[in-house]
């Protein structure tokens, strides 16, 4: 039984990634998060109940205890590491075998694991990917699996602060989930941190009001950002031709002094699109 439904019957009751020694509480496990329940709001066959539809409590990695239930204990003594989280929707009860097929991926591996039912995360020492290539494997892997897969790739850093910067990379995950199939952390960190700061800039403003509300301009210009400026993938991906968009973007210049071949300009115009 899942964890949100029984939350339905016992209103009361904590949700948490780690068992509770306190004796007032039943600790219901679903195979990824247990749910504190308060045994004064149980009779006592609903506690045989749900233990028999509890799943078995496993032991859980060093780095599962390490990044989720906050272990002073480094899963390495040293070394940089990188966290790879994914979401997952229609997997049902495929977990294990996903796991798999998506670790295959990754030479540099160290640990992977759901921390809950579509949510998880891959922990690597190496990334040597190239994009196309990780694209067409989700896609493969959302073939085999009638799935649809969400990737945010974070960054590479020392395991003394892996857990901080994956702890922030979740939120930035959570605020960019339906932006890609694949996002990187740099492109979800920019806007994240500093597009709210351009409101309060008279400047941004009045630029952002000479850019207005085309929905073509926009879109050229987060395509443009996308690809970092390069033309024949930003046509490829608008269905344009290479010579209409080099027209788009001299008469952005002549409209408004804005030249979107400068990355900076570039950047600014597309934080004022967000």
């Amino acid at each position: 039984m899942k964890i949100k439904d029984l939350k339905k019957v016992y209103p009361t009751a904590i949700e948490s990634t780690m068992s509770s020694p306190n004796p007032a509480l039943f600790n219901y496990y679903d195979g990824f998060k247990y749910l504190h329940i308060y045994k004064d709001t149980m009779n006592e066959s609903e506690q045989k109940i749900l233990t028999l539809l509890m799943q078995p409590e496993e032991s859980r990695s060093v780095w599962y205890q390490y990044l989720i239930q906050d272990s002073n204990i480094l899963p390495e003594i040293d070394g940089d590491f990188m966290t790879i989280h994914f979401h997952v929707k229609n997997l049902n009860e495929q977990q294990d075998a996903w796991l798999t097929s998506f670790e295959s991926f990754f030479p540099g591996a160290r640990d992977t694991f759901f921390v809950d039912r579509e949510y998880g995360v891959l922990i690597a020492d190496q990334y040597n990917q190239n994009m196309d290539q990780l694209y067409g494997f989700i896609s493969m892997l959302d073939d085999d699996f009638s799935t649809t897969t969400t990737l945010f790739i974070g960054m590479m850093c020392s395991v003394h602060v892996l857990r901080d910067v994956f702890n922030e990379e979740r939120i930035l995950f959570s605020k960019n989930i339906k932006s890609e199939r694949v996002i990187q952390y740099i492109d979800a960190y920019v806007p994240y941190y500093i597009a709210p700061s351009l409101s309060e800039s008279i400047i941004a403003q009045e630029i952002k009001q000479k850019l207005g509300h085309d929905d073509e301009l926009i879109a050229l210009i987060s395509s443009l950002w996308k690809h970092q400026g390069n033309i024949s993938a930003t046509a490829d991906e608008l269905f344009t031709h290479r010579n209409t968009i080099n027209y788009r973007i001299d008469k952005v210049s002549k409209d408004t002094g804005l030249n979107l071949r400068n990355m900076q300009q570039l950047l600014l115009c597309y934080l004022l699109t967000l």
